[in-house]
């Protein structure tokens, strides 16, 4: 058990319907689990790699006091927590921010991952926010700050891995990096409406 940042993050042992799971638990208020939801919805639809994610239930009694305490979180009485699976999770966290940019630049979702924290507001991916799956693999995680309530529409980029992408090139190689999100964009929007009309599966 480990509690830090907003709200109480657990790793426990859950019930699904495939069976029994390992699972990384954020124990939130219930409008940041909707955040982290509706998130990791979009980030499925899109092809980005995310893990299995669950909606979890913690009794009170199955937590160690002082933690018991620390878990009571106002305007979540159920004590429903957002969750994802450790089974996919054969990665590490990488805390040292240069050695994050330095594999980030060969990831292959580098460029749409940029895109779609762009998208919604997530200021904090680079580092703490990418899980390393070797060999320029990445898995994204915790999205429960974005999607911040004074966000406009001419909010401007704070994709730290946009800017990532950027450091250092050229006018010509910026055109061409803008260049190459534009079919990014065009296909995430039409998988994203269309899903969201048709229902997510």
């Amino acid at each position: 058990m480990v509690n830090q940042g907003s709200g109480l993050n657990l790793k426990s042992d859950i019930g699904t319907v495939a069976g029994r799971k390992m699972a990384y638990l954020k124990l939130l208020l219930k409008e940041y689990i909707a955040k982290e939801t509706l998130c990791w919805a979009m980030a499925r639809i899109l092809g980005l790699p995310v893990s299995q994610a669950h909606y979890v239930i913690v009794h009170s009694e199955d937590l160690e006091e002082p933690a018991r305490s620390a878990g009571r979180i106002d305007g979540n009485s159920i004590n429903m927590a957002f969750g994802i699976e450790e089974a996919s999770l054969s990665i590490n966290r990488i805390d040292n921010r240069r050695a994050v940019e330095r594999y980030l630049t060969n990831w292959k979702h580098a460029l749409a991952c940029g895109i779609f924290d762009d998208w919604i507001v997530n200021h904090d991916r680079i580092p703490d926010n990418l899980l390393y799956a070797g060999k320029n693999c990445f898995i994204m995680i915790d999205h429960d700050d974005a999607l911040p309530s004074d966000a406009s529409f001419d909010t401007h980029s704070i994709s730290r891995v946009l800017k990532l992408l950027s450091l250092g090139k050229n006018e010509l190689e910026l055109h061409s990096l803008s260049r190459d999100t534009r079919p990014i964009l065009e296909k995430s929007a039409i998988l994203i409406l269309n899903r969201f009309l048709n229902g997510i599966a």
